[in-house]
């Protein structure tokens, strides 16, 4: 499963990228974010990273490692989380006065018969995170709040467009409960 998704932030290219990369300000954009440690170094950047998140209300551990760093234009990571391995990648680019900013998450079940059932669920999770994260970077790069509160409500609506059956499900364990 690929999850690639990009927004524009009125910033400079280099800040937007030591801004995404410095592990200090996870907590500020990433929403499940709960802590994280530096577990291997080099030249003062992290190299290797584990770090603990909550997910659904549900707690959840990943490591990943710098596979690849092009300064201020693009960092690969390669990483498990909760047992499944994944790839990803955070890209820059100058567009008119600002940067656009891109997310990649690649990722695949390793148990692909008892999981093949997962996927419809465990994608637009990620996309939403994915989403959320964005959003949160937007809004601390300046971008305008009335902005940032319609591409919210786009985002809501776009993405229980793409999953019907997603939200029937939640449908049911809300007001089951």
């Amino acid at each position: 499963m690929i999850v690639r998704q990009s927004i524009d932030v009125p910033a400079p290219v280099g800040e937007v990228f030591r801004f995404v990369t410095c592990t200090e300000n996870y907590p500020r954009y990433i929403p499940a974010y709960e802590s994280g440690a530096v577990l291997a170094s080099a030249e003062g950047r992290p190299l290797t990273f584990r770090w603990r998140a909550r997910v659904l209300g549900l707690p959840c551990s990943a490591e990943e490692t710098i596979v690849e760093r092009q300064e201020d234009e693009r960092i690969r990571y390669q990483g498990r989380m909760m047992g499944v391995p994944f790839e990803s990648s955070m890209e820059t680019a100058a567009v008119g006065d600002g940067t656009r900013f891109t997310v990649t998450v690649r990722y695949e079940l390793p148990w692909r018969v008892a999981t093949r059932g997962l996927d419809w669920a465990l994608q637009p999770l990620v996309e939403r995170e994915v989403a959320t994260s964005l959003g949160r970077l937007r809004s601390l790069f300046g971008g305008s709040a009335a902005a940032n509160q319609l591409e919210s409500v786009r985002g809501t609506y776009a993405f229980w467009g793409r999953h019907p059956l997603l939200y029937a499900a939640q449908d049911w364990i809300t007001f089951a409960g």
